[in-house]
């Protein structure tokens, strides 16, 4: 959350500002001052280790000797391992050497500046707001905007003003992701990076701030980020390639292996993440949500999806695995001399073929797991609860003759995460291309349907204001994220007065729908669809009706690629 606020200071303490609020909920969203040494100790440790590790594979292991050692002869692991060899000699290899310990550097130093800010936020906690180290693993984030609020004394802080300055970067994001005028390819973590950098940092100062002249200058800034980034991805792809395979083998590997039903776990995609997001929820709020979301859609998705033939063919292969896993067992129980010195295929010994075997076996046995199916009336709680969870979707979506095309679109958006590991590396690949497009493609968009000068907070996503009636009553996904922040902040009257006056802006009551209304702000709209609220309370709104031709483009989710 902190990647634009490029300043080093904890922010202005006397009059709260963007990374002064910041910093107070990452501080507490972390857990505390000793979660963060923690967090970052180890993050800094792993990025060390990999170079270490990296260098050692590449340059320290003897891979011509292994590959010829064909005696019979028992050889020790230090005849195939060279030590003083474990600094690159290539020039390319040196290059990428001196860039990955250059990043070392630096991401040392930020670790330190970190801490150091980390150590400052704990005594404006203790001294300040009155919350000690064990509070703060208890207290809520709503306790802690009370005191700020209480203590700062400010009209213009409170739980709205509070939340955007929290999100002001998350807010532009979902509004890039959402923006139709702009091809999003199918993200990964890496890509995802690239964007934010290209299109979001774009627009902030050092000192992460939206100014007149960031915005005046945002597309020349953009295309400068898009050709600096483009340049680095092709000269340092072989090496940032070699890097994640050999990460994600560490990574996954042992995982996977330990874990074999974590290949049929699924996870959202990218731009499902964003598209998905409230304006002004944060984080921790989000987080909640999309676990509850996530439980529900993994229920219905399982039950839907069938494997009777595979588990078939599965189960005999298994059998047939299996009978040659228990011989081979039986044998070496005879005599373990069998485990090492019997051949079984080519040079392949006993012990081998029983690791493989055995973990081939744990793998299609957990993975190929039996899945429950639904019945009618526990598939229909389960859809309403869906529904109550992503309310910005239209609900015709969630109904019972329209489900086999919902599903297929939400399971486009909740993958199997064996498949991200492979996209990543894909896109890894095809980075410069994607880039490239990017630079084509900046003139489409437009920042006075994205950007708004708000009285109070300055810039802003236009979508993320609340208190724009006009905007509540054309975009559900707004409507929803403001429904969503009133259920979040009960305790704020203010939040659940915007709520009903925006009901009443485009809904007569709520039986009598205000046609006129309607027929002015949503002149493409032709369906009056009901919401049924967590509270238990029923309101209509209003939503297009879904046209499952061209399902991709009406989604509010999905956009237009």
């Amino acid at each position: 959350m902190d990647s634009l606020i490029l300043t080093r200071n904890i922010g202005n303490t006397n009059t709260p500002d963007d990374i002064f609020i910041r910093r107070l909920y990452n501080y507490h969203l972390k857990g505390g001052f000793r979660n963060i040494v923690v967090e970052n100790g180890i993050s800094l440790l792993i990025n060390y280790f990999l170079i270490f590790f990296i260098n050692f594979l590449t340059n320290s292991v003897d891979y011509t000797a292994l590959v010829n050692l064909d005696d019979e002869e028992k050889h020790h692991i230090s005849e195939f391992i060279h030590m003083s060899r474990i600094f690159p000699s290539s020039p390319y290899l040196i290059i990428c050497f001196v860039v990955y310990s250059i990043y070392l550097i630096c991401s040392t130093i930020n670790v330190f500046t970190t801490i150091r800010i980390a150590y400052d936020i704990r005594n404006i906690y203790q001294n300040k707001l009155n919350i000690d180290k064990i509070q703060i693993q208890l207290i809520s984030w709503e306790k802690i905007v009370e005191k700020i609020m209480a203590i700062y004394n400010d009209p213009n802080l409170n739980p709205y003003t509070i939340s955007s300055k929290i999100m002001r970067q998350e807010n532009l994001t979902i509004a890039l992701f959402r923006y139709r005028n702009f091809t999003k390819s199918k993200m990964t973590k890496f890509l995802e990076w690239n964007f934010i950098y290209c299109f979001i940092t774009s627009l902030f100062d050092k000192n992460g701030n939206i100014t007149d002249i960031t915005v005046s200058n945002y597309k020349n800034r953009v295309k400068r980020h898009l050709w600096i980034v483009l340049a680095i991805n092709i000269l340092a792809l072989p090496f940032i390639l070699y890097i994640i395979l050999i990460y994600s083998c560490i990574k996954y590997g042992e995982k996977f292996y330990h874990h074999p039903e974590l290949i049929t776990e699924r996870q959202w995609t990218i731009k499902a993440k964003w598209r998905l997001r409230y304006y002004n929820e944060l984080p921790h709020q989000y987080t909640n949500r999309k676990k509850n979301i996530s439980n529900i859609l993994t229920k219905i998705l399982d039950s839907r999806e069938h494997y009777a033939t595979t588990s078939i063919i599965v189960r005999f292969i298994n059998f047939i695995l299996g009978s040659f896993f228990i011989l081979l067992l039986v044998m070496s129980l005879i005599n373990d001399n069998i485990l090492t010195d019997c051949l079984v295929a080519g040079n392949k010994n006993v012990l081998w073929f029983l690791g493989v075997i055995g973990a081939f076996i744990l793998v299609c046995r957990k993975a190929t797991k039996p899945n429950e199916t639904l019945h009618r009336e526990k598939e229909e709680k389960l859809f309403n609860a869906l529904k109550e969870y992503i309310s910005s979707i239209n609900p015709k979506w969630f109904e019972y003759e329209n489900r086999s095309h919902s599903i297929s679109l939400l399971s486009s958006l909740y993958q199997y995460k064996v498949s991200f590991i492979f996209l990543e590396i894909w896109n890894l690949i095809l980075s410069p291309l994607h880039i490239w497009r990017w630079s084509k493609e900046i003139n489409n968009i437009n920042l006075t349907e994205i950007l708004d000068d708000h009285c109070i907070l300055g810039y802003v996503a236009k979508k993320s204001i609340f208190t724009n009636f006009q905007i509540l009553s054309r975009d559900p996904h707004t409507f929803s994220s403001l429904s969503e922040f009133r259920i979040n902040n009960e305790s704020w009257n203010s939040a659940s007065l915007w709520y009903q006056q925006a009901l009443d802006s485009f809904i007569g009551d709520d039986n009598n729908f205000n046609w006129s209304v309607f027929e002015e702000n949503n002149k493409n709209t032709e369906n009056i669809n009901t919401i049924h609220n967590r509270n238990g309370k029923v309101y209509h709104r209003v939503n297009s009706d879904p046209d499952f031709n061209n399902i991709l483009d009406t989604t509010i989710i999905f956009g237009n690629d």
